[in-house]
């Protein structure tokens, strides 16, 4: 759950202050979760069921933390629901 939480805090900021390479930030955060070495299923299968809870999160995020009080809310909105919708595709 900590790793869903932290992929989708990067992906709420990022997309919040209009910065890109939020994907690089993530692609890094998951680097350090794995370690080097020889690669452990256990840890991969973790990573799976993170991407899911990661999507699910995300959307939780979305409906709490959108200001309403900006006009652009629908845009953030429908950009954070539709990166949502592309990390179930990709699982």
């Amino acid at each position: 759950m900590d790793i869903a939480k932290f992929l989708a805090d990067l992906e709420w900021w990022f997309t919040l202050q209009g910065i890109s390479g939020v994907e690089e930030a993530q692609v890094e955060l998951l680097k350090g979760y794995v370690g080097e070495g020889e690669p452990d299923p256990i840890i991969y299968e973790r990573l799976t069921r993170a991407k899911l809870y990661y999507a699910l999160i995300l959307t939780k995020i979305v409906v709490r933390r959108v200001p309403i009080y900006k006009k652009e809310w629908p845009a953030l909105t429908a950009q954070i629901i539709e990166r949502a919708a592309a990390v179930l595709h990709k699982t």
